[in-house]
């Protein structure tokens, strides 16, 4: 009789993030997630194999939490519905670690290919939750424009920060709004609910 596992699969891959998101991709190692989850590294291979094999399981995991909250989110109508739901989204992107890390991971996802799937299944999924609340008239594949915004601003503010990181993307994207939607002015920043 096999033994029961001490922590479920969510918890170890849960444990598996926090160290990424500390070590990055190049120092994530079996050794350090074992001891962040309290397991030995035997028994985390004995259920993940391999390194890799954990950081697909992860990036799985990380497909469907933005799947579920995506879908979560409210359906707001017109341009404002729109810039609700985008400002929910983009305050939802975590600058509390070194956000260099995000881009090593980036990196590190483009030279794998089945991270790459992942990582292109996850923008799709961001892509597609942006088009579903696009007001009707909205210009051919603002979902991309809007998607492209938040990257572009992303990196941008990456290479030299410039307060905190939503703020500068929401900036960013409100001008984008005005542009498309000139009759609409009130794109105003809600500050972040503490």
């Amino acid at each position: 009789m096999p033994r029961p596992k001490l922590k479920s699969d969510d918890e170890v891959l849960e444990a598996a993030t926090a160290v990424l998101k500390r070590c990055g991709p190049i120092d994530f190692m079996l050794s350090g997630v074992a001891k962040e989850a309290g397991l030995s590294r035997a028994t985390l291979i004995q259920r993940f194999t391999n390194r890799d094999t954990l950081l697909v399981r992860m990036m799985e995991r990380g497909v469907a939490q933005v799947r579920r909250y995506l879908d979560a989110m409210p359906l707001g109508a017109g341009p404002q519905g729109l810039w609700e739901f985008l400002q929910a989204l983009v305050r939802s992107m975590n600058a509390r670690n070194d956000f260099s890390v995000n881009y090593l991971i980036s990196w590190y996802e483009l030279q794998v290919p089945e991270l790459r799937t992942l990582a292109i299944q996850r923008n799709r999924a961001v892509v597609e939750g942006i088009r579903k609340r696009l007001p009707p008239g909205a210009v051919a594949e603002a979902e991309l424009l809007l998607h492209s915004v938040i990257a572009g601003a992303t990196t941008q503010w990456a290479v030299d920060p410039n307060g905190e990181l939503a703020d500068y993307v929401l900036a960013q994207i409100a001008a984008t709004l005005r542009l498309m939607f000139p009759e609409q002015d009130d794109f105003q920043i809600l500050q972040a609910q503490a």
